[in-house]
């Protein structure tokens, strides 16, 4: 695996202008600041694996790939949502702790397939 450290930092700052974004659209929610914070960490996770890294396989490569879009895709529906519809801290932890497990979990054994 290699990194690219340019596509990193962008991806970093891509990741915490949406983080921002969502603190923007909680508004004045008192978790709109923990929102902004978690939405950026669940970005800057599945970002990274979808645009910074080269694996040494092509098939390895696209499958974390599309699956990392797929999670994004999904996290930013779920983030964007509950900051719409004013956060319920005990829920938008659960269900974003659990997609963001999931997604992790299944990109760690698509890595550790070694497909060559």
């Amino acid at each position: 695996m290699k990194v690219n450290v340019v596509l990193c930092a962008i991806t970093v700052v891509v990741s915490v202008l949406l983080g921002y974004a969502v603190y923007s659209i909680a508004g004045i929610d008192p978790n709109a600041i923990l929102a902004g914070v978690v939405s950026t960490v669940c970005f800057i996770l599945t970002l990274i694996p979808a645009f910074c890294i080269k694996y040494e396989s092509r098939a390895l490569l696209v499958n974390i790939r599309v699956f990392s879009m797929v999670a994004f895709a999904i996290m930013l529906i779920s983030h964007f949502a509950f900051a719409a519809i004013w956060i319920k801290m005990p829920f938008y932890i659960i269900i974003n702790g659990i997609i963001l497990c999931i997604y992790l979990g299944i990109v760690y054994s698509i890595n550790s397939t070694k497909q060559y």
